[in-house]
């Protein structure tokens, strides 16, 4: 630390200067006494009479160094807003208006405008995080409401600046006006899209069945909203079918499976029928990339350890990035097999007494001279 006018500063305890530390400072050694370089404090020879003068000197420099850096920071930050600010050649330069005088207030205030430093934005990155849901209890309850949703379109003439509210009061009209009935527009600038809440199941379904509903000034393309309404691509993972073998006897609920098969991928469908032993289950489940069936996962639960094997249910086919190297190798070795000739089969020859023999019999022949050349 280092006392100034300015107040206290952190500077290196080697060199005595700001910007840096005295781990990385390759500069003279300076003095914390007399702040002479060439020396340590501890062997300092100005005697202590000199001492508030070489300070008080000391303390100068540093108020001028300071106001020389920050002319020079004002000068460029000045020139930065200039060049920033200045019209193109090619435009012409702006004349000068009547009011626009040389009087000493405006000039001033024109050089402190100057001088401000112009904040400029700074550049925004968005970040992206995945997130993968399984199929419990509350998410499917949700999907079972949208049968009450209609996704209604203008797909013809004009619906006014308002076009929700004009949609919703032209199908109040036409079907129970009685009734309360919702509406929100989607985030849409290409078409007018509009969701639209029926009081009913059985009210949605009629609206539907009808698909284009024609009114005064404009036409409307009526569809049914599902879980994929909104979305923007499929879901990352492969879908197949698996069989869980060893679960809880207490495992009966949507909600308890999917946490049990997280590991392994999220939940999209529990089979209803169920399976024939107890302890099993048949369901259909959204693979993460990587995860290898069939496998076991070890569940704990109260004071009780439950070992449940996951495999894939008969006729399902494998998963995609299972032996996919071995996969190559094996094509690759079925193709240059297939170029290869296939190898001529050697005949023996035969001994003395006409007789074809194997290539070990030969060999003992022709040891012992017997051979027929």
């Amino acid at each position: 630390m280092k006392r100034t006018p300015s107040g206290v500063i952190e500077v290196c305890g080697k060199c005595r200067q700001p910007g840096h530390m005295m781990v990385n400072c390759r500069r003279m050694e300076v003095c914390r006494r007399c702040e002479k370089p060439g020396h340590k404090a501890l062997r300092c020879p100005v005697p202590s009479s000199e001492l508030g003068t070489i300070q008080l000197q000391g303390a100068e420099r540093t108020r001028a160094k300071g106001k020389r850096d920050d002319l020079a920071t004002l000068t460029t930050l000045a020139i930065r807003q200039h060049q920033e600010g200045e019209p193109s050649r090619k435009k012409g330069k702006k004349k000068k208006e009547p009011g626009m005088g040389g009087t000493g207030e405006q000039l001033g205030s024109q050089k402190e405008a100057t001088t401000t430093p112009s904040h400029g934005k700074t550049p925004v990155t968005e970040g992206s995080h995945n997130v993968s849901a399984a199929a419990d209890d509350i998410l499917v309850e949700e999907v079972r409401r949208l049968r009450r949703y209609v996704v209604v379109t203008v797909v013809k003439g004009f619906a006014g600046l308002r076009p929700h509210a004009k949609v919703k009061e032209e199908i109040a009209a036409l079907m129970a006006p009685e009734l309360n009935w919702e509406v929100q527009p989607f985030e849409d600038e290409k078409e007018d899209k509009i969701l639209l809440r029926c009081p009913s199941e059985e009210l949605a379904k009629k609206i539907i069945s009808r698909k284009d509903l024609t009114f005064q000034g404009f036409t409307v393309q009526c569809a049914p909203c599902t879980a994929a309404t909104n979305a923007t691509g499929k879901a990352e993972g492969e879908l197949r079918w698996i069989t869980a073998k060893g679960l809880p006897i207490y495992c009966q609920r949507r909600d308890t499976l999917a946490r049990m098969l997280k590991p392994v991928g999220d939940l999209v469908y529990m089979g209803s029928g169920g399976a024939f032993f107890a302890g099993h289950c048949r369901a259909a489940v959204r693979i993460r990339r990587g995860r290898k069936l069939p496998t076991i996962l070890n569940y704990s639960a109260f004071t009780e350890k439950f070992t449940i094997r996951i495999q894939l249910d008969r006729g399902e086919p494998p998963l995609p990035w299972i032996n996919r190297r071995r996969r190559r190798r094996c094509w690759k070795t079925w193709g240059a097999e297939l170029k290869k000739p296939a190898p001529r089969r050697r005949k023996d020859p035969p001994d003395n007494q006409g007789m074809t023999v194997g290539p070990r019999r030969t060999r003992q022949l022709t040891r012992q001279g017997t051979l027929i050349p």
